[in-house]
């Protein structure tokens, strides 16, 4: 990923996007649909977790 950015090469925020998708699904154990129906909303603070800082929480509403 880095490469994309540092050589000017379009597509790199779209690229960039994609990773941070898969890397967030993989990382709480979403579904296809629950990462699809996913918003700024459902990730907040862990009340169990304070060393994961403001985002250690994923909350699916919808799956």
């Amino acid at each position: 990923m880095p490469g994309i950015r540092a050589f000017g090469r379009k597509g790199w925020l779209p690229a960039f996007r994609d990773a941070t998708l898969f890397k967030t699904s993989y990382a709480y154990g979403l579904r296809r649909n629950e990462t699809r129906m996913l918003g700024a909303a459902d990730f907040g603070r862990s009340p169990h977790g304070a060393e994961y800082g403001e985002f250690g929480r994923c909350q699916v509403r919808f799956g």
